[in-house]
């Protein structure tokens, strides 16, 4: 008889790629992986033909995968209609943002949020890949990114303007700086489009997925990096070096499932996220911001 652990490791294998990465997805060892697709594998048939450059779903195994994955949704439906039962603040609800947001933003706050719900756990995931919500790699996100899956509640959280900022005492002109970029695959297309629009290749001397890397090279004194204006104008270590034209303006987005609208714990969280933005909102687009886009 089929086991959803058994579907789960299918389903890890298909999405990753390779045993290794399954591995590491579903935190269990790589010959466990081999051994229950092995099991399998002789109940059913040839799911993945194994290859130098990855592992591939046969048919049967591409027939597998859409029946497993009807399974996991009906699994994680089940989960979210649970937790959204649950009237009581115990347990874990995970948040994920962007790295340089987790650290900068909402870690400092936790300690208040977690005086006020002693009963709580929160699991902040720091990452730029845009985890899925319907798949509960996360309960809440806090993205640039609008997802466009209709069964996800979508609130914007304002406006930000973005700028670029170098060391205070870094006196050099926007046209003489050097600049620290992000890399392409970890950064917002809005903000990629940007770059490459007023920064030539050759000025980028570093690139990095991580914003943090970023701001502290920027310490340094080696050239300027773009940056939230709520965070650049509010940093004493920092000033704004004016471009040749203005950055798009982003929205900031809150999302959920709608299956966990009447989730208390969920509902926590999302009251501890609306208060820290809060304190920031006003910094998000400076009065001086150059609104003229070209």
């Amino acid at each position: 008889m089929l086991k959803w652990d058994q579907l789960r490791i299918i389903l890890a294998i298909s999405r990753e790629g390779s045993f290794s990465k399954a591995a590491k997805t579903l935190e269990i060892d790589h010959t466990t992986v081999s051994r229950h697709l092995d099991s399998l594998e002789k109940e059913l048939g040839i799911l993945f033909n194994r290859r130098t450059n990855g592992v591939f779903p046969t048919l049967l195994g591409l027939e597998t995968i859409a029946i497993a994955e009807k399974i996991e949704a009906e699994i994680n439906s089940l989960l979210r209609h649970r937790d959204s039962t649950e009237l009581q603040l115990t347990g874990t609800v995970r948040l994920t943002t962007t790295p340089f947001f987790s650290a900068n933003l909402f870690a400092p706050a936790l300690n208040d949020f977690f005086e006020t719900h002693p009963g709580l756990k929160v699991e902040l995931i720091g990452d730029n890949q845009n985890l899925d919500l319907s798949r509960r790699e996360a309960d809440v996100a806090v993205r640039f990114s609008r997802p466009t899956n209709k069964r996800l509640v979508i609130r914007s959280l304002g406006r930000i303007a973005f700028a670029f900022y170098a060391l205070k005492t870094d006196l050099r002109s926007f046209e003489a700086q050097s600049f620290l970029s992000y890399d392409e695959a970890s950064a917002h297309y809005s903000l990629q489009k940007y770059i490459d629009k007023v920064v030539s290749e050759e000025k980028i001397i570093l690139r990095s997925n991580s914003t943090q890397v970023l701001l502290e090279s920027t310490y340094t004194g080696a050239g300027c990096t773009l940056l939230p204006c709520f965070i650049g104008d509010t940093n004493s270590r920092l000033r704004r070096v004016p471009g040749p034209n203005a950055m798009e303006i982003m929205t900031l987005w809150l999302t959920y499932h709608e299956d966990l609208r009447n989730s208390s714990k969920l509902q926590a969280v999302i009251e501890f996220i609306d208060q820290i933005i809060a304190k920031h909102r006003s910094g998000f687009i400076p009065h001086d911001f150059p609104f003229e886009i070209e």
